[in-house]
């Protein structure tokens, strides 16, 4: 025969008692929806009736979406009225600044002795310009870089330089050594007969106020040419 205790209680007693608990709950916490206080119940559930504390544990955590941007634009704040191509001018603009002010500032580890760094000097300058430029490394007497400047613009085709001023300014640098560069949009690295002409007179200007003309690259899109390397200086 069975004691009181282990009868089962009352439906309706269970009832009763879970009214009366509820008029003990604040109205807003009654409120809240069943959704927002589901990620809380679940993990005290047990069993068949949802995932255990371990479970829950074990499964991975949610990955954060993603920062990686669409393209290069993303990175560059977006300017009004600028085409695509001049916003990457820009950057391109700004990229070579910078590497030029890292090369300025640690001049003793990054000298020009080699023709090969001479020449990855002028592409990263020239290469992507449009019209011929004529640009001009400075250089001290150990050919560590000074400045690198792009002195004249021309067209398409052409570019006027003027050893008088390349001379000019290698005084106000006070500087030991050049090298030339300019760039052939055409694609063709191979240096012209005026390449040649206008080289020379550069070499007697700056032997005129003791200064080295190391060299004169010619750059495309795809290669840089040394004029030394060809035995034309």
């Amino acid at each position: 025969m069975s004691t009181d205790t282990e009868r089962s209680i009352p439906a309706r007693v269970l009832k009763a008692h879970s009214l009366e608990a509820m008029a003990s709950v604040p109205a807003n916490v009654r409120r809240l929806p069943s959704a927002a206080v589901a990620p809380v119940a679940q993990p005290c559930r047990k069993g068949r009736h949802g995932p255990g504390v371990v479970s829950l544990a074990s499964r991975p955590a949610p990955k954060p979406a993603s920062t990686k941007p669409a393209s290069w634009l993303d990175l560059v704040p977006p300017a009004l009225g600028q085409s695509l191509e001049a916003q990457e001018s820009a950057l391109i603009d700004a990229a070579i600044a910078a590497l030029t002010r890292r090369l300025s500032a640690q001049r003793p580890q990054h000298d020009l002795t080699t023709p090969e760094r001479v020449k990855r000097l002028a592409f990263l300058h020239l290469a992507h310009l449009d019209h011929e430029h004529f640009a001009v490394a400075f250089m001290d007497a150990k050919l560590c870089l000074i400045a690198f400047e792009e002195m004249f613009t021309g067209t398409l085709s052409e570019v006027a330089a003027y050893p008088r001023e390349i001379a000019r300014r290698a005084l106000a640098h006070n500087a030991s050594a050049v090298f030339l560069a300019h760039n052939h949009p055409s694609g063709d690295s191979t240096p012209s007969r005026a390449d040649e002409l206008l080289t020379h007179a550069v070499i007697r200007a700056m032997t005129s106020i003791g200064v080295n003309m190391i060299d004169h690259i010619v750059v495309s899109r795809q290669e840089a040419t040394s004029l030394a390397e060809r035995g034309l200086i």
